[in-house]
């Protein structure tokens, strides 16, 4: 430290102490996100991607301060500084990847947090003789799926084999729909989809639907179809529907709110939750002549079945479910 005297130090500080000032605040900013993301997902990443952010959170916080720091540091190891620093450097590197490959990174306190969807996909039944005493449409499961989500870096694959799922058992693949009701937290997750059988009673009596209830014109500027649909659940639900094709307007909101898809089309997204039972949600849609519209419908049910209790019970004491349902989806054209 010969040199350095009180004055330069005091000086130094005064120096940096704009910048450091500036940069606490995002270091902050950064600490607080990474640290939600933790609380969100139940562990400290071990992933190339959570590694990249942790180097820049550290370099970040070493910027704060290095322009006084490191004079310091360097003057206080003295010649033997650069083969110290690398030495360290090495070191770190070599104990963080023997510490990512050999610590488990879940704990009964901090756990890996699943979400398991039990996927049912249903049509109207043609075979059946017209609709029920109530006018609801005759649905069939057509097929179903498991659908689990991981929103963490570490694969789900360290799971799989708790959940009774061979490694290299036979997986489908993902629509990146599985998840689309839970929104934002669909965008991150790693989704496994495997086949499974469907419950051998629905959940509700009634399968969740489209229904076209009254259809009329519309002269105007241009004509106009006015599509008049009702969409129904049997109990409390979330849900999700997706419109694609050409929409002119609805009566959801004032104005359309297109979202592009990575294919290039258009789709407009609809997502509730709602306590309400056997209460139909009437829909109206705005189209023009000839043109038709394709409606996906989710509903998901939170009831606790025993596929749901099964995934559960067999969940070692380092995991949990986060969310878990029981998910009908249907196609409509109109």
């Amino acid at each position: 430290m010969q040199g350095l005297t009180p004055g330069g130090l005091l000086g130094a500080l005064a120096v940096c102490a704009l910048p450091t000032f500036l940069c606490a605040e995002k270091v902050l900013a950064f600490t607080i996100a990474l640290t939600g993301r933790m609380n969100l997902t139940g562990h400290i990443f071990v992933g190339l991607g959570d590694a990249a952010a942790g180097v820049l959170l550290g370099l970040g916080a070493a910027a704060c301060g290095g322009m006084v720091l490191t004079p310091m540091i360097r003057a206080a190891l003295g010649k033997t500084a650069k083969k110290l620093t690398a030495a360290l450097f090495l070191g770190a590197v070599v104990l963080a990847g023997y510490a990512s490959y050999t610590v488990h990174p879940y704990t009964p306190a901090y756990p890996k947090r699943l979400l398991a969807n039990h996927l049912h996909h249903t049509e109207v039944d043609t075979s059946a003789t017209g609709s029920n005493a109530a006018d609801h449409p005759v649905m069939r499961v057509v097929n179903a799926s498991w659908a689990f989500g991981g929103a963490d870096s570490t694969s789900l694959s360290m799971l799989l084999p708790h959940l009774g799922i061979k490694s290299g058992g036979r997986r489908l693949p993902a629509t990146g729909r599985e998840w689309s009701v839970v929104f934002p937290v669909h965008s991150m997750l790693e989704v496994h989809a495997y086949p499974a059988r469907p419950l051998e009673a629905p959940i509700v009596p009634v399968l969740p639907y489209v229904k076209l209830v009254g259809e009329e014109g519309r002269a105007g500027g241009m004509y106009e179809r006015v599509l008049q649909l009702e969409v129904y659940s049997d109990a409390p639900c979330w849900g999700l529907l997706n419109i694609t094709g050409p929409l002119r307007s609805w009566d959801v909101t004032p104005e359309l709110n297109p979202h592009k898809t990575a294919s290039g089309g258009v789709e407009h997204v609809v997502r509730w939750t709602t306590e309400a039972a056997q209460t139909p949600w009437p829909l109206e849609l705005v189209v023009g002549p000839g043109e038709k519209l394709r409606l996906e419908l989710h509903v998901a049910y939170l009831h606790a079945t025993e596929p749901l209790k099964g995934i559960r019970s067999r969940l070692p004491d380092w995991a949990t479910l986060s969310y878990e349902c029981t998910s009908y989806v249907s196609i409509w054209e109109f």
